[in-house]
């Protein structure tokens, strides 16, 4: 049968002022339900309380890390 874990990792890579750079982005834990709704609260939040612009985004075109709840951020790794 399944479980409650979950993992995700991102990578990103490219050029910024001629460097070649990469980022990897790490989060795993327990009761993914869980961790998809406090996703989910959170820029539902945003969206009430500031201005954004009229349209159709996927999350990350609008939104960051830092509007998560703390205990979400303190699982994340950031690795550069």
């Amino acid at each position: 049968m399944g479980s409650d874990k979950f993992a995700l990792k991102v990578e990103a890579s490219g050029r910024k002022a001629g460097i070649n750079l990469k980022t990897e982005v790490f989060l795993s834990g327990r009761i993914e339900a869980d961790m998809t709704a406090k996703a989910a609260a959170a820029v539902t939040k945003e969206l009430y309380s500031s201005v954004y612009p009229h349209g159709v985004y996927h999350i990350n075109e609008i939104f960051n890390i830092d509007i998560l709840p703390k205990q979400v951020r303190d699982k994340i790794i950031i690795k550069s």
